[in-house]
């Protein structure tokens, strides 16, 4: 079996330069994320396969593009690393570094490769020496390229409620826990998208607590700044779990009440993101916790429709994010 060469032939890929060292290597297989984009083809960008001036003409290497959705990819990529059978490259989507770089050694460590082949990268980590400490796993090494962007991107996931549905209702944007109930239950009871069929409308779309579309984003409204490994700082810096904050009970008995009451989809706990955007590509659904609305291969029909809303804070708490 051979070694995941990690994101480090990524981030040479994406600066179209290689090594002389690397350059002996003629094909790489590459596993990549990519948003949910059916007609996104990645093998035949030029950025790749420009005769002159792509990266497998001025380097050499050709690239052999496994494309999964993000929908998909925690469930393919665990299956890929429990095969044995490995790509050179693995790029975007989440990765369990202490599990497949510190304990089981499938990641290379690429601290020396660093050092060695990307100046441009190293200025970067050595101006900011604390982001550079962030990427270290805890045995010290680096099994990752930091995706270093100034985007301006602070949250795993934000609030987007249909502004069309509520002007259709001629309601308010709400800003309080209370009042957005009130939209939740207009939005099931009111024919809110207007076709003259009450039923078809989801107030809250989503998935289980998937890390963008999740419905337990809603436990932020109680200060509950939950993760998926349940652990994080609080403001004095110290490490605590988000499952003993004060706001969980009250956070669960009123996301259940709303579950049960049909305010949000009875299939959120079961389905996937796949089928959670299916239905707001339908226009069905009037509320979700979102990355973004636009250029995620909704039309724009679609998300031109929704507008985001800063979480809103449960009376005797302060909401939080968990990033």
């Amino acid at each position: 079996m051979k070694k995941t060469l990690a994101l480090l032939l990524a981030a040479i890929l994406l600066l179209g330069c290689i090594p002389a060292s690397l350059a002996e290597t003629k094909e790489i297989s590459v596993m990549i994320w990519y948003r949910d984009i059916d007609d996104l083809d990645f093998s035949n960008m030029p950025y790749f396969n420009d005769p002159e001036n792509g990266i497998t003409a001025t380097s050499g290497v050709h690239a052999t593009f496994n494309q999964i959705k993000g929908s998909d990819w925690s469930t393919k990529v665990n299956l890929m690393l429990a095969s044995g059978v490995y790509p050179d490259v693995i790029v975007r989507g989440g990765l369990d570094l202490e599990m497949y770089g510190v304990d089981q050694e499938i990641l290379l460590p690429l601290d020396d490769i660093i050092d060695q082949y990307m100046p441009n990268y190293k200025a970067y980590l050595d101006f900011d020496p604390q982001t550079a400490q962030s990427l270290k796993s805890s045995d010290g090494k680096t099994y990752q390229i930091g995706w270093l962007i100034p985007q301006n991107i602070n949250t795993d996931s934000h609030l987007f409620l249909n502004k069309v549905w509520l002007d259709n209702l001629g309601l308010s944007v709400p800003t309080t826990v209370e009042e957005f109930e009130k939209v939740l239950i207009a939005f099931r009871d009111q024919d809110a998208d207007g076709n003259g069929d009450p039923s078809n409308e989801i107030p809250m779309g989503g998935t289980l607590r998937n890390l963008v579309d999740g419905i337990a984003h809603l436990l932020n409204f109680w200060g509950v700044a939950n993760n998926e490994i349940h652990v994080a700082l609080d403001d004095e810096g110290k490490v605590y779990s988000p499952l003993t904050a004060e706001g969980l009970r009250p956070a669960l008995e009123t996301v259940s009440r709303w579950y049960n009451e049909g305010l949000i989809d009875v299939e959120a706990i079961s389905q996937d993101s796949n089928a959670s955007e299916a239905k707001i590509n339908a226009g069905n659904v009037g509320c979700t916790w979102r990355w973004r609305m636009s250029a995620m291969g909704t039309d724009d029909a679609i998300w031109q429709q929704y507008i985001a809303v800063i979480p809103f804070s449960a009376e005797g708490y302060q909401a939080k994010l968990q990033r």
